[in-house]
């Protein structure tokens, strides 16, 4: 409690489970508001001004640009759950695989956080705040950052922003 009260916007959530199984995470209270109940984002959170996104280059649109970075979290997604497919103890065996696991993390969490910026009203589910969460447990938090967390968000958190991902398609790009 003494982290959640003297960081309540970068305090870490603890995740509880047996088995090696996550069931339950407790957060503080201000970051459920804002990731379950739509309350009003911390300062952090808030959009991004223009600036802070990438140039169009001549011909290219905002949904054009939304779409490739959708479609390059798509990627990363399917590969973090290749190496889900190979079970936990290739995870465990391969030192390899948690770092790739780490960098398919950090990637689809800054893609999640670059796509809420440049289109809020299409990519407003709470997954995507939850995937560039995710990023700045791994990108800033790496001492902290253990496999059980690594795994979890491969094995839960991956298939879950698949299918959110899948949601917010174009039309076009669901049919091939």
């Amino acid at each position: 409690m003494r982290r959640f009260r003297a960081d309540p916007e970068g305090a870490q959530p603890v995740v509880l489970g047996s088995h090696r199984r996550a069931e339950a995470v407790i957060l503080p209270y201000a970051r459920y508001e804002q990731i379950v109940l739509g309350g009003p984002p911390s300062v952090a959170e808030t959009r991004a001004p223009e600036a802070e996104l990438p140039e169009l280059p001549p011909g290219v649109t905002r949904d054009d640009l939304a779409e490739r970075w959708l479609n390059g979290l798509v990627t990363a997604v399917d590969a973090g759950v290749g190496i889900v497919d190979r079970g936990r103890a290739a995870f465990r065996t391969d030192v390899a695989l948690p770092l790739a696991c780490e960098a398919l993390i950090a990637r689809v969490g800054e893609l999640a956080r670059l796509l809420t910026r440049l289109d809020p009203d299409r990519f407003h589910d709470p997954m995507w705040t939850l995937a560039a969460h995710n990023r700045q447990m791994v990108v800033h938090h790496d001492n902290r950052v253990d496999e059980q967390s690594i795994w979890m968000v491969m094995s839960e958190g991956f298939p879950e922003i698949a299918e959110v991902a899948a949601s917010v398609r174009r039309p076009l790009q669901q049919a091939s």
